[in-house]
């Protein structure tokens, strides 16, 4: 019985709604926000400025904004998601190599997913199994936030877009390519474990005139409160009209 109520908790009903409901309005939604990372890595200021102006829009558009965020273990998050990452790695480089006929070496794979792979393989069948238990433990901790808010709202990312090569398998050092990883994206792989539906909105741009996102996590199943919210967004504030001077859009239009 405490396995099915705890269950119940985060399945999502089924949804009967069409094409059309997902532009209608969403309704006075209740929503926590953060822009502090989950894990206290640091959160660039326009990052963290995009989710305070988002804020004020939601409240301006009738919403109730409030700081919050789901209880979780950060750290167990980034641990999980990490392991997952290196099995699905070992398991790709497997199928690939064996289609091929090409082994999978320095030579042809990269250094970082390499040894992520290799990590994958020194994993016993109980230590896997605790990662999946972990999935499901931070699941359910995490849905008690959904009872009381419809949407998560964060920062998409902790920094702005970075350098090319700044995040790549080429690294030398793998815990260093997973730490630039997840100070990058600290917020979204609660959403990677968890399954709840996720999406990034441009509401924002840099002084340099890039666009910085805002991610709205929903409730588990509840794909179409933010289809509602998103184009509830997009009529208050467009950003179809923020096109760079060199793009592929102007090149068509020409």
């Amino acid at each position: 019985m405490g396995f099915r109520s705890s269950f119940e908790k985060v399945r999502p009903s089924r949804s009967t709604s069409t094409g059309s409901d997902h532009c209608s309005a969403p309704g006075r939604l209740r929503i926590g926000f953060t822009d502090r990372s989950p894990h206290g890595s640091p959160v660039h200021d326009d990052c963290r400025a995009a989710v305070r102006d988002a804020a004020v829009l939601f409240e301006e558009l009738g919403h109730e904004v409030e700081e919050a965020s789901p209880p979780h273990d950060a750290h167990a998050v980034v641990e999980t998601v990490s392991t997952l990452l290196a099995v699905h790695l070992a398991h790709g480089i497997d199928e690939l190599s064996a289609a091929t006929g090409i082994a999978a070496t320095a030579d042809t794979v990269e250094h970082c997913n390499l040894a992520l792979a290799e990590r994958a393989r020194q994993l016993s069948a109980p230590d896997f199994l605790g990662t999946l238990e972990t999935v499901t433990a931070v699941a359910r901790r995490a849905a008690s936030f959904w009872t009381t808010y419809d949407v998560w709202l964060t920062p998409t990312l902790g920094l702005p877009p970075v350098e090319h090569g700044y995040i790549t398998p080429l690294l030398d050092d793998v815990d260093t390519y997973l730490e630039r990883w997840f100070t990058f994206a600290p917020f979204t792989p609660l959403a990677n474990v968890t399954g709840n539906p996720a999406m990034n909105l441009p509401t924002y741009w840099s002084t340099d005139g890039l666009p910085v996102g805002v991610n709205l996590t929903g409730r588990f199943g509840a794909e179409t409160t933010l289809f509602r919210l998103a184009a509830q967004i997009e009529a208050a504030r467009p950003w179809s009209a923020h096109r760079p001077p060199v793009s592929a859009w102007h090149h068509v239009a020409a």
